[in-house]
């Protein structure tokens, strides 16, 4: 089974019901979407890679933006077309990129423009890759804006069926012993590792789950899966960490499970 095919079941049986909030203290920002809003946005990105980018069914495509809402639909729009998301480190810096597309040969990449200093330098060196999407301000005259994706007017459910042994994810270690090594998630790998963890740490249909770890971690993917098959509501930070008004968060929205940095007092 296609793993996205969760965020389809839940926009068909709880529409209306909030799966994502993000917070953005910095900006006095909040921003939410409910089952449906989070299918329909994942299906615009799909069909947008698909019918407008040419992506496919086996295609790697690398993604290297900080943690947002955008984030998390590029991810799910991407493997639901079948192709391979490659969720790179923001620390990397520019041979770690160029590694990493070595190894993958990815036909398309998602990035976020804070990181440019990372990325310009090597951007030249991406030979397989055809097209970007930028996902924020500035965005190079090269590239297509995110917003052009988010209006896209083709919202018609877009999953691809796959097998369980389908790849879904290539994500790469931190390269402090080395250069990055690469691991695959298939579609069962990552639902098995959902179901495993909710059912550790007794993972409820209505509990609250917050995260304040960067999205492209396998560990804060590894614990925050379970909140798709059980329909958790997600919160997450998409600015710097506070750890004074996380904790603070933590106990005013009754939060029954986390992932958190090990520096966090």
């Amino acid at each position: 089974m296609n793993y996205a095919r969760y965020a389809v079941i839940n926009a068909r049986h709880l529409p209306n019901k909030v799966c994502l909030i993000e917070r953005t203290p910095s900006k006095n920002q909040r921003r939410t979407l409910t089952w449906k809003q989070f299918n329909d946005e994942i299906n615009r990105v799909a069909n947008y890679l698909t019918k407008d980018l040419g992506v496919k069914n086996g295609d790697f495509v690398m993604h290297l933006q900080n943690n947002s809402l955008e984030w998390l639909i590029t991810y799910y729009g991407i493997i639901k077309t079948g192709a391979v998301i490659v969720p790179l480190n923001f620390r990397f810096v520019g041979p770690d990129i160029l590694y990493a597309a070595d190894v993958c040969n990815p036909k398309s990449l998602s990035w976020d423009p804070s990181l440019c200093r990372l990325f310009s330098p090597v951007q030249k060196d991406l030979k397989t890759v055809k097209k970007y999407i930028c996902v924020g301000d500035s965005v190079p005259k090269d590239m297509i804006d995110y917003k052009t994706v988010a209006a896209y007017q083709v919202t018609q459910e877009a999953i691809v069926d796959v097998d369980d042994q389908h790849d879904l994810a290539m994500m790469f270690t931190s390269g402090t012993t080395g250069k990055p090594k690469a691991v695959i998630h298939t579609h069962y790998s990552l639902n098995n590792t959902a179901i495993g963890n909710g059912m550790s740490y007794f993972v409820e249909k209505n509990d609250n789950y917050v995260f304040f770890l960067p999205l492209y971690h396998s560990g804060t993917m590894s614990f925050g899966h379970p909140s798709t098959p059980q329909e958790q509501r997600v919160r997450f930070s998409g600015s710097s960490l506070n750890p004074s008004g996380s904790w603070k968060r933590l106990h005013r929205k009754r939060v029954r499970t986390s992932s958190l940095s090990c520096p966090l007092p």
